[in-house]
């Protein structure tokens, strides 16, 4: 596990200093979300009980990587359709809805584990996500060119 947040926190902090088309704040606060993973990876979670130090870092690091693709949006005709408004607010809110259900399943000792992998599942793969649309989006401008 803490070598894959290393990985995760490296690729997002890589794919926020790459990802130019996106706003900053949005890019700032997709590098936070990845320090936040580096972070976790170093104060990892007790075998049993729980930590506050190892908490905050991941409420910090959660909170970044919910808000950042709102905060990265485009407004423009011209942005790639992973930086438009719409996909960017719809992503957000599942994100929000997704720590919803953590929390529930956490209150009713549930399958948090679930919800905390589709969680992060949604996390991890929206960089991915307009990362290709930009690509794809520029390969689109070159060919009208």
């Amino acid at each position: 596990m803490t070598g894959a947040l290393l990985a995760l926190g490296a690729c997002h902090i890589l794919t926020a200093w790459g990802l130019r088309p996106a706003a900053l704040a949005g890019r700032v606060a997709l590098a936070g979300g990845g320090v936040a993973a580096l972070v976790v990876a170093l104060l990892p979670a007790p075998s049993s009980g729980g930590s506050l130090r190892h908490g905050s870092v991941v409420v910090v690091g959660f909170t970044l990587l919910a808000v950042w693709p709102v905060l990265a949006a485009d407004r423009s005709a011209a942005a790639p359709w992973g930086l438009r408004p719409a996909p960017s607010i719809i992503v957000t809110a599942l994100i929000g809805l997704g720590a919803a259900w953590f929390v529930f399943e956490m209150q009713r000792h549930g399958s948090t584990g679930v919800a905390e992998r589709v969680l992060t599942s949604i996390q991890s793969l929206w960089p991915f996500v307009v990362v290709v649309s930009c690509i794809r989006r520029l390969e689109k401008d070159e060919r009208v060119t």
